[in-house]
């Protein structure tokens, strides 16, 4: 299979689509420089490198449809999960490609002035965002033989995971909160236990959800918004002051923490999906009628 993915690699890096992409992956780099003037690069500005990095990998890969590389490769005796999977890391390796592209206006413009001790985390949660949308592009242009119908369902699958994803980082609230009277009140729509990890898996596991938790715990801004956090409890005081702060503090805590804790989470919950999404693509792959 080590053959079959150089051969996948090098066909798809070559390919007129992949670089298109990669000049405009470097507009993506070249539009971070704005975020990144200060020294303090924010990974919402590439927002759309994984839209592009997701959209034309799988124009690449689907070149293999067109001229039934497939059927030949079949023939010649490779298995449908050597061919599948040899897409997939192909892909996953091109993503890499174009995190590597995407970052070079910023490492010539700025230098050793963007290795800050937050970089190594940043780049890691980039790294997932590109895998997951290469592994996504190799699975639909496999399952699917109709380049249109690739680019359609590719856009639609990702738009959909990152819309999920920003909805679900909104449910992932404080415990309790203090109203304008006040008085301290137990948040209705807070959840807990394993519906939490579930949202969080489905927050975090795709480019949206993944930037927004990297740009909140990485910014420079997050130490003191918890240190406020903390100040602020313990200024806030009600008719039943002890007890209802000594839980908002609680709660202050287990939600900073808990954020910290996700950013080492993040390659889990990637993981976990594309293990989810491969699985459900070979599935679908073995049973299609090739001919």
């Amino acid at each position: 299979m080590l053959r079959l993915f150089r051969i996948d690699f090098r066909n798809a890096l070559f390919s007129s689509e992949t670089l298109f992409g990669l000049v405009l992956s470097v507009a993506c780099g070249v539009f971070s420089l704005w975020t990144a003037r200060l020294g303090q690069f924010e990974l919402s500005s590439q927002m759309i490198l994984p839209a592009v990095t997701c959209v034309f990998i799988a124009f690449a890969l689907s070149l293999d449809n067109s001229f039934g590389t497939v059927r030949s490769r079949i023939i010649t005796g490779y298995t449908r999960a050597q061919i599948f999977f040899s897409k997939t890391l192909a892909a996953a390796a091109l993503g890499m490609v174009y995190l590597f592209i995407s970052m070079l206006p910023l490492f010539i413009y700025h230098g050793s002035g963007l290795f800050t001790s937050s970089l190594p985390k940043q780049l890691m949660i980039l790294a997932c965002s590109m895998i997951f949308s290469g592994v996504l592009a190799a699975v639909i242009s496999t399952v699917l033989s109709s380049r249109t119908w690739v680019i359609i369902v590719v856009l639609a699958l990702f738009l959909g995971a990152n819309v999920l994803s920003m909805n679900m980082c909104m449910r992932l609230y404080n415990s309790y909160e203090y109203q304008y009277n006040g008085s301290l009140v137990r948040n209705t729509e807070y959840i807990s236990g394993f519906e939490r990890l579930t949202v969080k898996l489905a927050a975090y596991s795709f480019p949206v959800g993944q930037y927004q938790l990297a740009d909140e715990v990485l910014a420079p801004t997050f130490a003191s918004r918890r240190k406020w956090a903390q100040a602020e409890s313990e200024r806030v005081s009600g008719s039943n002051a002890p007890k209802d702060l000594t839980l908002y503090k609680q709660a202050q805590a287990d939600y900073f923490n808990d954020h910290e804790k996700d950013i080492y989470l993040v390659p889990v919950y990637t993981l976990i999906t594309v293990l989810l999404l491969t699985s459900a693509g070979l599935r679908i792959y073995r049973r299609l009628n090739i001919s």
